[in-house]
């Protein structure tokens, strides 16, 4: 008797739980439908900016000094063995730094893998061919139970599934209600767009967005790959950001629709609404600073490579970095890398210097 009175005790917990967390969950829908209305504003326009500009000199010539000053005496120093930097206006390099690598030399991109992933996968959306909120069940994925019908695609490309980064699967939470990054979010999504497509995930990227591209010189390892399976050069990838840039276009061939990619930018239901914001959106990180999409960029690191790209819409920039660390964990390394990015995202928001209208 008191066995079933315990299991009816912790039934009466559990279920308990999950009407408070639909709760939570259907309050932060309507917070993120709020969101996703404002959230418009947040993006300057990507496409056909009108407005004139001219260069400001004295940051450029700052900022090209430092760069080269920090990577040369990371060299030196035995921090890094090479490095590749450029930030780009459309066709017209800004700043250029190299020195011990090959633009066109052939690199593991590892987790920037994920945005290809993330555009592959939107590019299926728009044939209609899935939803963002299908569960992963459909597809065949039962992990957890019954926990795998309420983990939706939507929570696999936003790292808001639960599942732990482990060869186990392990749930840190329930879907939909906080961030964990993990590549199994990833791997998972390469397997659904193998299995939506019909034809094998590498060839579907191929075919949809490396070709398009013209990256001749990139190319996805074997099998479901679609966390870190990416090889390419600094070139190739310049020719993604500028796909990026130009809300989804790539020489006059539309790769995805600029809505899509505002889509991509949206952060999880989960977070409130703030005027400054940093999120894993849907294949990209984003930040948000005085309600407007300051940049989205994602990077990857394994040993020996670290590469990162960033794109700041409101002022068509892209900012494109890859580097050899000599030990990419190491805090040294990590403190290089970010006071790059810091002076970088002082130095775009004076690069250009807007003209006055003429009459």
């Amino acid at each position: 008797m008191k066995s079933k009175n315990k299991f009816i005790y912790i039934f009466c917990l559990y279920f308990f739980a999950f009407f408070l967390q639909s709760l939570y969950c259907e309050k932060m829908l309507q917070s993120a439908e709020l969101y996703t209305n404002l959230s418009i504003n947040y993006l300057h326009e990507i496409h056909n900016q009108n407005s004139l500009h001219t260069v400001n000199t004295q940051t450029l010539i700052q900022l090209e000094n430092y760069i080269k000053d920090v990577n040369d005496k990371a060299i030196k120093k035995g921090l890094i063995k090479g490095s590749l930097f450029q930030i780009y206006y459309h066709d017209s390099v800004l700043v250029n730094y190299c020195n011990k690598m090959d633009l066109n030399s052939t690199e593991y991109l590892a987790s920037l893998t994920k945005s290809f992933t993330a555009v592959a996968l939107m590019i299926l959306l728009e044939r209609k061919q899935l939803s963002l909120d299908d569960p992963i069940s459909k597809y065949g994925y039962k992990y957890g139970g019954k926990l795998s019908s309420k983990i939706t695609i939507r929570d696999l490309l936003q790292h808001t599934s639960g599942v732990s980064r482990s060869r186990k699967i392990i749930f840190r939470f329930f879907p939909g209600m906080d961030f964990y990054y993990s590549n199994k979010n990833y791997e998972i999504l390469s397997g659904i767009i193998q299995k939506v497509s019909g034809m094998p995930f590498s060839d579907f990227v191929t075919q949809n967005i490396l070709n398009p591209l013209e990256m001749t010189e990139t190319r996805l390892s074997g099998g479901l790959s679609g966390a870190a399976g990416l090889f390419g050069s600094f070139n190739n990838i310049k020719n993604f950001t500028y796909m990026l840039l130009d809300g989804g276009i790539y020489k006059n061939q539309r790769i995805i629709k600029t809505e899509t990619l505002y889509q991509m930018l949206q952060p999880p239901n989960f977070m409130p609404i703030k005027g400054n914001m940093y999120y894993y959106g849907l294949g990209f990180m984003v930040t948000v600073e005085d309600n407007f999409i300051r940049s989205f960029s994602h990077y990857g690191e394994w040993k020996k490579t670290y590469c990162e790209f960033m794109v700041y819409p409101g002022n068509n920039i892209c900012f494109l970095y890859f580097s050899q660390p000599s030990n990419y964990r190491s805090s040294k390394f990590s403190s290089f890398v970010e006071s790059i990015k810091m002076k970088v995202d002082e130095s775009v928001k004076n690069i250009f210097i807007k003209n006055e209208k003429t009459k």
